[in-house]
Parts: C-alpha cells; structure tokens; sequence
C-alpha cells in the first residue's frame, strides 16, 4: 500500500496549505525578534519572503528518499507544463 487516507474529512487545499506553511529556510539566521537592525530585516525579506508559497507538486518521503508512488498535483500552468515536458522527454 502506498498511501493511507486516515482522515477523510481533510481536504486537499488544507494538505497543500498545511506543508506549504511549513518551509524553512537555508540560513543561519537567529529567529526574528522586534529589536533586530534594519540590514538583518533586510536580509530576512530576501531569504524569506513574506507570504505562502504557489504550491503545485508535493512528494511523499520516506526513509528511502522521495517515494514516486504518492505525490500530489495541483490543476495549474505549471503542473501542466510539468506534466506535458516529462511526457515529451526522452526518459519515458
């Protein structure tokens, strides 16, 4: 089995939003505080940019890296272009 529905009163958008929300960033930066200088906040904006993330493809991952029987795709340009390039490539 690939893939286990245990709570079917979620809803796609809420799984979408739910690891869309949970990025975190490459930096070593310390966590934001009010009294940071104006150049940290800066460069916080940069690495970091306010707002959610356009989500179209999520992997599942398992202990053995990215498992390519579970993955979700979002109806957008991009998955179609996605889509319509891996079909179109030489590796199928």
């Amino acid at each position: 089995c690939d893939a286990l529905f245990m709570e079917p009163s979620r809803t796609i958008d809420s799984v979408i939003h739910m690891h869309a929300a949970n990025t975190t960033s490459a930096t070593t930066l310390p966590p934001s505080s009010p009294t940071e200088a104006d150049h940290v906040k800066r460069i916080r904006a940069r690495v970091d940019p306010p707002g959610m993330p356009e989500v179209s493809l999520i992997f599942a991952v398992d202990s053995t890296g990215i498992n390519n029987g579970v993955w979700l795709l979002k109806n957008t340009e991009w998955s179609h272009d996605f889509l319509y390039r891996w079909w179109h490539s030489d590796i199928l």
